[in-house]
């Protein structure tokens, strides 16, 4: 009688599995970094903002930016 063993990538699977849960953790994190960025900077007043530069709507791009993205 023949016995045939199927053997599953694992050491691969795993590698991969642990990649994709490693990039998704560090987008989350960014994505978190930069809601906290957008709500410090949304409390400011519209003159403290034009003191360093910023207006309203700028908020989001520069929360991004400032991020690295």
């Amino acid at each position: 009688m023949t016995c045939i063993q199927i053997t599953h990538p694992t050491d691969w699977s795993g590698s991969l599995l642990s990649r994709l849960f490693a990039r998704l953790s560090e987008h989350v994190a960014r994505r978190r970094s930069v809601a906290q960025t957008i709500a410090e900077l949304t409390v400011l007043s519209d003159r403290d903002l034009a003191d360093i530069g910023l207006h309203r709507g700028d908020i989001p791009a520069v929360a991004r930016r400032a991020l690295g993205r």
